[in-house]
């Protein structure tokens, strides 16, 4: 069987995008703790808890991917989870839905992820559910802020520091190309 040139160059160019598309996707990740507050051990349906400013230290991790913001064209939240931290023997059986909004001073709040119907043996980490939404704008801010909005269907006893962790995978261009 012959296979002619202009195939295999095809199929060579086809390949050789491919791999320059793979370099210019990278990963972001994001920690940020949060404090769960028990308000005495009274049952409050909902609880917001809203962090300060926080900076988007996306710079450095641009640069080392040899590109920078304006180049950004799409940023997708890969994974997000929450940890309880202490106390050590805290579960989040507590809990029957928690939601993770984004926000900056120039865009609106955003859901990114989620848990919904949370089980009563659930243990001390939750794998939540997260948006294909671009959040590109979000990722090129200077500053972003979280919320982390938690359904309960008993009351929290003492405090809870919880741990947020996310990856963001972000597709860009590599100096322009």
């Amino acid at each position: 069987m012959k296979i002619s040139s202009s195939i295999i160059a095809i199929l060579i160019l086809f390949c050789a995008c491919k791999a320059i598309d793979e370099l210019t996707h990278f990963d972001i990740d994001y920690d940020y703790t949060f404090v769960l507050p028990s308000y005495g051990g009274i049952n409050l349906d909902n609880v917001d808890i809203t962090s300060n400013d926080i900076e988007n230290s996306t710079e450095s991790t641009f640069k080392n991917n040899d590109t920078r913001k304006d180049l950004i064209e799409e940023a997708t939240l890969k994974k997000f989870n929450v940890t309880i931290l202490e106390p050590a023997n805290a579960d989040f059986s507590f809990l029957n839905k928690v939601e993770i909004f984004v926000s900056t001073e120039n865009l609106v709040e955003k859901l990114i992820a989620w848990k919904d119907n949370i089980s009563d043996n659930a243990g001390n980490h939750l794998e939540l559910e997260t948006t294909s939404s671009n959040l590109r704008k979000y990722l090129i801010s200077d500053e972003i802020r979280v919320r982390l909005k938690t359904t309960s269907s008993e009351p929290l006893t003492e405090d809870l520091l919880l741990d947020l962790k996310s990856t963001v995978e972000v597709d860009a261009k590599i100096l322009g190309i």
